[in-house]
């Protein structure tokens, strides 16, 4: 049986370790649902799928925050269907907009036959994009600079809605789409995840 509320505890309990600057808990924040919540908090705007949600994120290291979301579902099995989301933003303390670099997401549900799970959903175009609307509002109105500048925004991809796999096994012709069906699944999936992205953002930083 997947006890939700032991795992919770166990991610409590193990993955502090990684947070320097503020304290680390996921916190029920509705029924069957768990947010990130710390000492030091502030401000984001969460992008996920079609919304833009404000978010308490907390202070990782340096200019890095961090938001997680872990919502249970019931299934038709002893197994909930688990959705997880790990963001990652950059900015300072009184930025009112940080910017959210990327996202680590493992969706799972009975039905998935599609999406790869877990998966990563990279945001690297935010910048670019935020400069193309700061563009087309100075120079509204100027000779149809702002409608060139649409034009040449629409011909790109959206990055953010590709489902980056994460650990897709296709050199032995495997799948890459995993199950969580077991407590340590999760726990190690969260330990490895974070000490990974930490160690990552480190060396560019």
């Amino acid at each position: 049986m997947f006890d939700q509320q032991n795992v919770i505890k166990e991610i409590n309990k193990s993955c502090s370790i990684y947070f320097d600057n503020s304290t680390f808990i996921l916190q029920p924040s509705k029924a069957n649902r768990f947010n990130i919540a710390g000492s030091y908090t502030s401000k984001a705007v969460n992008r996920n799928k079609n919304s833009n949600e404000e978010i308490n994120v907390i202070k990782w290291f340096k200019d890095f925050w961090l938001f997680v979301d872990v919502r249970f579902e019931a299934s038709g099995i002893d197994i909930p269907n688990t959705f997880i989301s790990i963001s990652v933003f950059q900015g300072e303390e009184k930025d009112e907009r940080k910017f959210q670099l990327f996202r680590a997401e493992w969706d799972n549900f009975e039905d998935n036959i599609f999406h790869p799970q877990p998966h990563w959903h990279i945001y690297a175009d935010q910048n670019l994009e935020n400069s193309f609307e700061e563009m087309i509002e100075l120079l509204e109105g100027q000779d149809g600079f702002a409608d060139f500048l649409n034009e040449e925004r629409s011909k790109g991809i959206d990055l953010k809605n590709m489902h980056f796999a994460m650990n897709g096994l296709w050199s032995t012709k495997g799948s890459h789409i995993h199950k969580i069906d077991r407590e340590e699944i999760m726990l190690n999936w969260f330990q490895g995840v974070l000490s990974h992205i930490r160690i990552q953002l480190e060396h560019v930083a």
